[in-house]
């Protein structure tokens, strides 16, 4: 190797002939694959509900009812209620903790 500068190297470097690397996209599922998640969730509550409906035919109506309304209200107060103010409440989060950053110096 030779201390001077490559002649070849600088001419290409200057004239914008180098790219620059390419940042690799994060690898994500497809749009549609929340339908196939979410079916796939009221599947496994449906077969849960028989399974309770099953068991509970052993204790009586009225407390299997009990069951099977305790387990639709946590799925659906889950999906409407819990996850979104998760969701929610971790962008508030990441807003003021990127709001302090910017702030320090």
């Amino acid at each position: 190797m030779t201390p001077l500068p490559d002649k070849q190297n600088s001419n290409r470097l200057n004239q914008g002939q180098f790219q620059t690397q390419k940042t690799k996209k994060p690898m994500t599922l497809p749009w549609w694959c929340i339908f196939i998640a979410y079916g796939f969730s009221f599947i496994v509550v449906a077969i849960s509900g028989i399974f309770i409906w099953a068991r509970g035919v052993e204790f009586g109506d009225q407390k299997t009812g009990k069951w099977l309304t305790s387990c639709v209200t946590g799925f659906v107060s889950s999906i409407f209620f819990t996850q979104p103010f998760k969701v929610n409440n971790k962008q508030i989060n990441k807003y003021f903790l990127f709001q302090i950053k910017s702030f320090s110096y």
